[in-house]
């Protein structure tokens, strides 16, 4: 296959989808596999083998171009005839079955990346001491100060943050207005 598409050449259709018999050869859905088919025979080549170009990549126009879909080199059009494409109900459903049958077959599931996630972030957040080179006794000595990963260890939290649904309800009190009723009073009494 040639992938030449910065020169205008699109590359020619799929004979076969390689990935589908990967899916058979593992123990995977079979309802999900028999709804993958089904969709298969609705959707046009042009459009699988868009879905297939975009797990490549994830640049929509760039696998709209590759797919067959838009006039020639015009990144524009192709970039709105992926949009439309993926707004399709049938399309998204193909796309979303594809991506989770490759994370079955991969071993992924929520609860597999939330516990690589903790991981991380129990790595990042263990410290480790800053070490010095001594010109006397020629070795890595420790200076006193420990140092860990707060970027890493805030992007694990801000994740498992987000899949627990913690800041849910602070975009909610965002939203919300409250009223106040103030009295104004001219005079004071003694």
């Amino acid at each position: 296959m040639v992938f030449l598409h910065s020169k205008g050449r699109i590359p020619p259709p799929l004979k076969r989808d390689p990935s589908r018999e990967v899916w058979e050869a593992f123990k995977v859905d079979k309802e999900k596999l028999n709804r993958l088919k089904e969709l298969e025979k609705i959707l046009t080549p042009k459009e699988k083998r868009f879905i297939e170009e975009l797990e490549m990549d994830g640049n929509k126009g760039e696998a709209a171009l590759r797919a067959g879909f838009g006039k020639g080199e015009n990144f524009r059009s192709a970039a709105t005839a992926a949009s439309r494409i993926l707004a399709k109900e049938e399309v998204a459903e193909y796309r979303s079955l594809r991506v989770e049958m490759i994370y079955e077959e991969l071993g992924l599931s929520r609860d597999t990346i939330m516990a690589e996630t903790a991981k991380v972030y129990r790595r990042c957040m263990s410290g480790e001491e800053v070490l010095e080179w001594d010109k006397e006794e020629k070795k890595w000595v420790g200076t006193g100060e420990w140092r860990f990963d707060s970027k890493g260890a805030l992007k694990a939290l801000e994740l498992m943050g987000e899949h627990l649904g913690v800041f849910e309800h602070e975009k909610d009190s965002k939203d919300q207005s409250i009223d106040v009723n103030i009295k104004v009073v001219d005079k004071v009494e003694k």
